[in-house]
C-alpha cells in the first residue's frame, strides 16, 4: 500500500505503469589486444552485452581488479580462439567494472553503467522533485542509498576505496542552484530494488544549467557499500 499523497510518487508510478516495455537492446565490445573496445558502455536493465573475441588470449573477468574481494563473481570468462563470444544480460542497475586477468597490468579494463538514477519532476523553480533509484539487486534490499550533485561534470568523481568504482561526481563546494554541492540527498530504505528521496521545492536558478546526479547504495549501520548507480543529468528550465 502507498500512503499519501506525493504528486512526485504518483506521476513516477503512472507513467512506468503506462509505458510500455521497450525490446532489450545488445551492445558489442570487441576483445582484442590489449584493450576491451569499446570500454565504456551505459546500458539500461535487461540490455545485454556481448563480448567477441578479435585476437589474443584473454578473461572477462568482473570487478575492479584481481586483489579486489568478490572479482570474477559476477562473470570470469575465457576469451580466445576456442571462446569467441560471451553474452550477459544485466538485469540490475549499477555501474560494473570488469578487466582481463592476463593484461589487467596493461589497463585492460573496461565499465558496463546500467541507469538506475531518475530525476522527477521539472527543474525550474517552485516545483516539487525528487530522486529515485530502481533495478536494485536484492543485496541492497532495505539500504539506503546517497544521491550527490554537481554542476562541475562527472571528473575525477569520489572514490570510497580502490576495490570500489568510482562515483562520477565532483564536489567542490560550489552552490548548484542554491543547494550545496558538498550536500547529498538519502533515500528511504530501498523496497523491492526501489527507493526516492524526500521531495523538495526545485530553487530558483537560470534555464540551461546542466546538472549531474549520481548516487550510491550505502549501509549506515556498518559504513559497508552496496550499488553504484552511474550518473544521470538534466538541463534546468
Amino acid at each position: 500500500m502507498i500512503r499519501g499523497t506525493n504528486p512526485v510518487l504518483k506521476t513516477a508510478l503512472a507513467v512506468l505503469l503506462l509505458t510500455p516495455l521497450g525490446a532489450a537492446a545488445n551492445v558489442n565490445i570487441n576483445v582484442m589486444n590489449y584493450s576491451f573496445s569499446p570500454n565504456n558502455v551505459t546500458i539500461n536493465p535487461g540490455d545485454t552485452v556481448t563480448w567477441n573475441w578479435v585476437g589474443g588470449v584473454h578473461t572477462i573477468t568482473s570487478g575492479v581488479a584481481s586483489n579486489c574481494t568478490g572479482a570474477g563473481t559476477l562473470f570470469d570468462e575465457n576469451s580466445d580462439v576456442s571462446h569467441q563470444m560471451f553474452v550477459f544480460t544485466f538485469t540490475n542497475a549499477g555501474v560494473f567494472d570488469y578487466f582481463c586477468r592476463v593484461h589487467e597490468h596493461m589497463g585492460m579494463k573496461g565499465v558496463v553503467r546500467v541507469k538506475g538514477l531518475t530525476f522527477n519532476g521539472t527543474p525550474s523553480a517552485g516545483n516539487l522533485v525528487n530522486f529515485t533509484v530502481s533495478n536494485l539487486p536484492p543485496t541492497d534490499e532495505n539500504l539506503k542509498a546517497i544521491v550527490l550533485l554537481s554542476i562541475t561534470g562527472m571528473f575525477p568523481g569520489i572514490s570510497f576505496g580502490p576495490c570500489i568504482p568510482v562515483v562520477p561526481v565532483a564536489l567542490d563546494q560550489v552552490t548548484l542552484l542554491g543547494l550545496s554541492v558538498s550536500s547529498a540527498f538519502t533515500t528511504g530504505p530501498i523496497t523491492s530494488g526501489m527507493a526516492s528521496t524526500p521531495s523538495f521545492l526545485f530553487p530558483s536558478a537560470p534555464p540551461g544549467l546542466t546538472v549531474f546526479a549520481a548516487a550510491i547504495v550505502i549501509n549506515l549501520s556498518t559504513g559497508g557499500f552496496g550499488s553504484v548507480l552511474p550518473s544521470t543529468q538534466f538541463t534546468t528550465q
